[in-house]
C-alpha cells in the first residue's frame, strides 16, 4: 500500500530517502500543522534542511558554552588578583586566650570609620577557639584587630562584615572547611602533638584545602595548645566565606 501511495504521489522517489524524510520531519515538527508545507517531493533537501538546522543549533550551543566559559574564567582571574595581597595579609592567623582579650579590650580606644559609615568599632568577642568574632585575627593584616562588625550585624547578631574580610581566604590556600571544629573534637581525645596532628591527617585525607594550607603545622600547634590549657570548646569554627 506505502509502495502504491508512493508511486502515485511522488513518483520516481526513493522509498527510503522518502520515509527517512517523513520520519525526521514528524520528529522536527510533532505537530501535523506545522509539517503541511514540507515538499516530500524532494526528500534530500527535506533531510539537508533538518541537518543544517541542527548543526546550527549545534554550533550556537556550542559558542555559548565557550562564551560562559571564558566569562568564568575572566571571573576567576580578577578574583585571584584581588586577592593576591592577602595571600601575604593573611598568612599568620593569632588564635587568643580569654586573657589576652580582657587585656586588650581594657585598653583599646574607640575607632571611627569615617569611610564606612556602617562600620561599627565593638569590643573584641572571642569564640572558645580563640577566635575572634567581629574582628581580624591575622597578625600581618593592615586591620589586625580592627573591627568589621556592621550595623545590621550587631542588630542581627550576623557575622557579615568580617565574612566579606575574609572572602578571598578560600583563594589564597589558607582556608581549610571545619578546621577549627574538627581540631577541637580530635584535640580533646589526643595525649600529645604528634598524635593530633596524625588524627587531623587522617581526617582530613583527601582534602586538597587541608593538603596545600600554608602554615598548617602552626595551626595544628595553636589548636593543640589552647586544647590544653583546658579551653572548654563550644564554638569551634573557621570564618567561612
Amino acid at each position: 500500500y506505502q509502495r502504491r501511495v508512493r508511486a502515485e504521489v511522488l513518483p520516481g522517489a526513493s522509498g527510503s530517502e522518502t520515509s527517512l524524510a517523513l520520519f525526521a520531519a514528524a520528529v522536527r515538527h510533532h505537530q501535523s500543522r506545522h509539517r503541511h508545507q514540507l515538499r516530500l517531493d524532494r526528500p534530500a533537501d527535506v533531510l539537508r534542511d533538518l541537518v543544517d538546522e541542527q548543526l546550527t543549533l549545534i554550533e550556537n550551543e556550542r559558542a555559548q558554552r565557550v562564551m560562559v566559559c571564558e566569562r568564568r574564567q575572566r571571573r576567576e582571574q580578577a578574583l585571584r588578583a584581588a586577592a593576591e595581597p592577602y595571600r601575604v595579609n593573611h598568612g599568620e592567623l593569632r588564635l587568643f586566650t580569654a586573657s589576652e582579650v580582657d587585656d586588650i579590650n581594657r585598653t583599646r580606644q574607640q575607632r571611627q570609620f569615617f569611610d564606612e559609615p556602617d562600620r561599627v568599632d565593638v569590643p573584641l568577642e572571642r569564640f572558645e577557639s580563640g577566635l575572634l568574632r567581629h574582628h581580624c585575627a591575622y597578625e600581618s593584616c593592615p586591620t589586625f584587630l580592627q573591627s568589621h562588625a556592621t550595623r545590621s550585624d550587631i542588630a542581627l547578631g550576623t557575622r557579615r562584615g568580617i565574612f566579606r574580610h575574609l572572602r578571598f581566604n578560600h583563594l589564597t590556600d589558607n582556608y581549610v572547611r571545619a578546621f577549627h571544629a574538627t581540631a577541637r573534637a580530635i584535640a580533646q581525645r589526643s595525649t600529645d602533638l604528634a598524635s593530633f596532628s596524625a588524627a587531623m591527617d587522617e581526617h582530613f585525607r583527601g582534602d586538597c584545602s587541608y593538603t596545600v594550607l600554608v602554615n598548617r603545622d602552626e595551626y595544628l600547634a595553636q589548636a593543640f595548645a589552647l586544647s590544653a590549657q583546658t579551653v572548654s570548646y563550644t564554638h569551634l569554627t573557621l570564618p567561612t566565606i
